[in-house]
């Protein structure tokens, strides 16, 4: 047997272009208050570690270059949530939830 034959065949075309994902396609900053969204919702999460990771988002530079970008009132959202750290679960839902209808996200 030669080299050649020994050697595999696509059975695609390798230049043929295949569509993005719907949600990489649409309008950025749909996106970005979905992501938003998700972090505020996750601080109220049963699961320990999703409210770690949704208050390690929101602490990092990432979540002020989303509020830039969506013109969100950063240090409002920063000061709302740190208030609603210590309150009862329920007191920190009806926060969170009127934190959520204000912004419009």
């Amino acid at each position: 047997m030669t080299d050649k034959s020994k050697r595999s065949t696509s059975t695609t075309n390798s230049t043929k272009k295949i569509p993005e994902a719907l949600y990489i396609s649409g309008p950025h900053s749909e996106l970005l208050k979905k992501i938003v969204r998700l972090a505020l919702c996750d601080l109220l999460s049963a699961s320990k570690k999703t409210r770690k990771e949704a208050y390690q988002y929101i602490l990092h530079a990432q979540f002020k270059d989303d509020c830039d970008k969506l013109e969100l009132p950063y240090n409002y959202i920063l000061r709302t949530v740190s208030v609603s750290i210590e309150l009862k679960k329920v007191q920190k839902r009806a926060i969170i939830k009127e934190l959520l209808v204000q912004l419009g996200v």
